[in-house]
């Protein structure tokens, strides 16, 4: 792992500490809030439910009955739709809008979603539950409406009809001089910040070059003299 010192100049960290006024830095990214590490496990585990799920399916149409073949399809069919929701959630991206200011900073942050998600998440539900209904039709089959509805119902039909868009979280970082570590990980343009855990940091994403650059001088000037510098890439 490769060190290396900056250069400080002690006016200008100074005058920073003085100025009580936000930095000329500001900048709105959309990024994965989760980490890199945990969005593989997810996958992997969601990817298995699902050929679990059908594999279930194919052994059950080999050696059940009809009635136990329309319950494991029925089965399988929503544990992938409930995987792929899954799925899509975690590696949906959220909006952040960075602040530096002279001993600190501060963002906030919410998942993105369009303006008229609301309506979206309604038409969702009210297309499921047709759907089920079209392939009891089709299947010939009550079992299958009943077991695909109760399933529907159980797993948060009701809650997603009333889901609202969240308001973004504010969050605050420890002043600068709190920190003792600072990672620069260049590939995904995250600067990450560390008190001592080497798990937690306070990580901020930038949405280009220039603006990493900028970034990294910025806290150069204002992390206390003792903070250790590195780039490697961030898992966490």
């Amino acid at each position: 792992m490769e060190h290396f010192m900056g250069q400080r100049d002690a006016l200008t960290q100074s005058k920073l500490m003085k100025d009580s006024q936000p930095a000329p830095l500001k900048w709105t990214i959309k990024a994965i809030h989760a980490s890199r590490k945990s969005i593989l496990f997810i996958r992997k585990v969601l990817i298995g439910i699902i050929l679990f799920a059908w594999t279930a399916v194919a052994w059950v149409a080999l050696t059940g009955s009809e009635d136990s073949r329309t319950f494991a399809s029925a089965l399988a069919l929503g544990a992938t739709f409930s995987s792929l929701l899954a799925l899509r959630l975690f590696h949906q991206k959220s909006v952040f809008h960075y602040v530096v200011h002279a001993t600190h900073l501060q963002y906030t942050h919410c998942l993105d979603y369009p303006e008229n998600a609301e309506a979206r998440f309604k038409r969702s539900i009210i297309s499921l539950f047709v759907g089920v209904a079209v392939a009891a039709v089709v299947l010939k089959s009550l079992s299958v409406f009943v077991i695909g509805t109760a399933y529907l119902l159980l797993n948060g039909a009701p809650q997603l009809m009333c889901w609202k868009r969240p308001e973004p979280e504010l969050v605050v970082s420890p002043p600068w001089k709190k920190f003792q570590r600072m990672i620069i990980d260049r590939k995904y343009r995250l600067v990450v910040l560390l008190i001592d855990d080497p798990t937690i940091g306070f990580k901020a994403h930038l949405p280009d070059d220039a603006h990493l650059q900028r970034y990294v001088a910025f806290l150069k000037a204002v992390l206390p003299p003792h903070v250790q510098y590195s780039e490697e890439r961030w898992e966490w």
